[in-house]
This record gives C-alpha cells, sequence and structure tokens, in this order.
C-alpha cells in the first residue's frame, strides 16, 4: 500500500514536471521568435502590431505559469499543514510512549532489584508511577501538549518569577499564539506535573535505598 502510494507521488511529479518544462519551453520559444523580430525592425503599423500581439502572447502565458505556480505552492501548503496536523498527535504519543517506558524501566531495575524475578507481576509498579504515567499519556506528554519551542519559553519566564503569578503577564508577551486561558491551562498542568513528579522521584529514591 505504501510503496503504491510511493510510485503514484513519483509519477504525479514526473507528469508536473514534464507539464513545467513543456510551458517554459513555449515561453523561451516565443521570447526567441520576438529577438529575432527585433533584429530586423520594420516600423510599419503592421509589424508593430504584429510585435505588440507576440509580446502580449508571451506575458500571458508568463502570468499564467506564475498563477498554476502559485495555486500549486498553495494547495502544497494546505497539504502539509494537515498533514502536520494528523502527525502531531501521533508524534506526542510516540513520545508519550518513549517517556513511558523510560521511567517504567528505571523503576523496574529499581524494584527487580529488590523483588526476584519470580515474583515481578503488573501490579507491582507503585501508584505513583502508574499515575504519572496515565497523567503523560493523557495530556501530551512532558510538554503538556505543548511545541518545544512555548514550553521552553513558558518554563523560561516561570522559573524567573519563581512559578509567581506576576510571570502570567510576561509569559503572553513570549507566547504569542497563547491565550491567557491557555497559558493558565498549562499552568495547572504544569503545576501537577510538578506534583507527580517529585512523587514518583521520591518513589525512586526510595527504592534505591
Amino acid at each position: 500500500m505504501l510503496e503504491e502510494s510511493e510510485n503514484k507521488l513519483i509519477n504525479s511529479r514526473k507528469m508536473e514536471r514534464a507539464k513545467i518544462q513543456q510551458q517554459l519551453a513555449k515561453i523561451h520559444n516565443n521570447v526567441k521568435k520576438l529577438q529575432h523580430q527585433l533584429k530586423d525592425v520594420k516600423p510599419t503599423p503592421d509589424f508593430v502590431e504584429k510585435l505588440r500581439e507576440m509580446m502580449e502572447e508571451i506575458e500571458n502565458a508568463i502570468n499564467t505559469f506564475k498563477e498554476e505556480q502559485r495555486l500549486i505552492c498553495n494547495e502544497l501548503i494546505k497539504e502539509e499543514k494537515t498533514t502536520k496536523n494528523e502527525l502531531s498527535p501521533i508524534s506526542r504519543k510516540i513520545d508519550t510512549w518513549a517517556v513511558g517506558n523510560s521511567e517504567t524501566e528505571k523503576v523496574f531495575r529499581a524494584i527487580s532489584s529488590k523483588v526476584s524475578v519470580d515474583k515481578m507481576t503488573p501490579n507491582t509498579l507503585p501508584t505513583v508511577v502508574v499515575d504519572f504515567e496515565k497523567f503523560l499519556q493523557q495530556t501530551g506528554g512532558q510538554q503538556g501538549g505543548w511545541d518545544n519551542y512555548d514550553h521552553q519559553n513558558f518554563i523560561k519566564v516561570r522559573n524567573k518569577h519563581k512559578g509567581k503569578p506576576a510571570f502570567m503577564k510576561e509569559a503572553l508577551e513570549h507566547l504569542p499564539g497563547r491565550t491567557q486561558d491557555e497559558v493558565q491551562q498549562h499552568e495547572k498542568w504544569y503545576q501537577k506535573f510538578l506534583t507527580l513528579e517529585e512523587r514518583q522521584k521520591r518513589v525512586y529514591s526510595e527504592l534505591e535505598n
């Protein structure tokens, strides 16, 4: 299925390239004809009219070509945005799985050093670890569903103000694409994230001791 789609895309690109080359060749030939006519200028009304028609034809061909390419570019931009929107939740889910697996592995190693392998069960993991993993999976991973740029700016401003409410105003200035409500919701998410993360760290510490 994937190979078939790839072949269709390759063929489509080849056809589009051939069409573009054909259009450019036609424009080039018309320009050559015009240049040839200008070598032997005859200042007669018919000759001037002929030159005007040739120039108009070339200009129209160029404008048509530019408009077609503009529409193609706009369509590609739309497709790119659609693809990004479709891939974004998948990417976040994969990141969450990666984080979850990493965190689980740490706890598993710590527990396995204290509990024999034959006694290990899914329920062996501490509740706080399971809760933290569920929280990450349900809220978009380590960045709460935000992209890295926005989240890092949020953290930078928050740390600058040491988490005091006053940081909200400056955070909005550094996050032009975010509303006040979005920043407030992210702050609530981050507070819970820090709480769950701290609990998990304590579990690691207890298991390692």
